[in-house]
């Protein structure tokens, strides 16, 4: 498979981080990871198309988003300054 791209390349791929913080209006930073992980959908994209571990690329992904404004910190919660 194809090595994990740099986030600047994967970053398309990954708005649904920004669709999960929409759609729950904030979540809690300390268990946004394992709350992905306990769908079907997360690490099947990884794992398919991304072939990363899945810890690796959700940090890769927030670390960016986050540096880029797309996310932010609000007390221990992540929210999305994209609106609606």
């Amino acid at each position: 498979m194809t090595p994990t791209p740099a986030p600047s390349v994967i970053l398309p791929g990954f708005y649904f981080f920004v669709y999960t913080l929409l759609m729950k209006g904030r979540v809690p930073r300390a268990t946004f990871f394992e709350n992905l992980m306990v769908t079907n959908w997360y690490p099947d994209t990884i794992n398919r198309y991304f072939a990363g571990d899945c810890q690796t690329v959700f940090d890769k992904v927030i670390t960016d988003f986050n540096r880029r404004g797309i996310i932010g910190k609000v007390g221990e919660d992540w929210v999305t300054t994209v609106k609606p």
